[in-house]
């Protein structure tokens, strides 16, 4: 008697439920395809908040730092570089997983941010930036007055000429 072996391919894309789990898991995560294979521009990150700035983490490998742009605009951060794979000359590829070509990421954050302070630190593979919060993003307190004080009060001038 034959024995069965049940075929098993590996899984590239999540199913609609395990999409719908990951949605609610991470707020971050973009749907598109739900594709769960890492691409230049589908690369992993970390976005943490502190009182006064955020922090983003991003794993780039493959990329060189003077390929890197980094931009903002009020609440939104974009990162754009290249991933740079070269196969080995006069080689033939068995299996190839690594892609290269240029990527482009958005990231858009709570608030806005003052990018005249941010800094950006890259270092193994790991960009590293610190974001801090725009000082219009700060809690500040509303004196609060009566009508009698709000109102204008006239002065002698004015009601000299009336």
């Amino acid at each position: 008697m034959a024995a069965l072996t049940r075929y098993y391919t590996p899984r590239t894309f999540a199913s609609p439920l395990e999409a719908v789990d990951r949605l609610f898991r991470d707020p971050f995560f973009s749907t598109r395809g739900f594709a769960e294979v890492a691409t230049p521009a589908g690369f992993q990150s970390n976005l943490y908040e502190t009182a006064d700035a955020y922090v983003l983490q991003a794993s780039l490998p493959g990329v060189k730092e003077e390929s890197l742009a980094i931009t903002t605009r009020e609440n939104v951060v974009t990162l754009e570089g290249t991933v740079e794979v070269t196969a080995p000359e006069n080689a033939r590829g068995l299996w190839v997983g690594l892609r290269g070509g240029a990527f482009r990421r958005q990231f858009t954050l709570p608030g806005e941010v003052d990018a005249d302070t941010a800094t950006a630190v890259y270092n193994s593979g790991l960009l590293t930036l610190t974001l801090p919060k725009h000082a219009r993003a700060g809690t500040r307190t509303i004196r609060v007055t009566s009508a009698q004080e709000a109102a204008p009060v006239a002065t002698e001038e004015q009601t000299a000429t009336a």
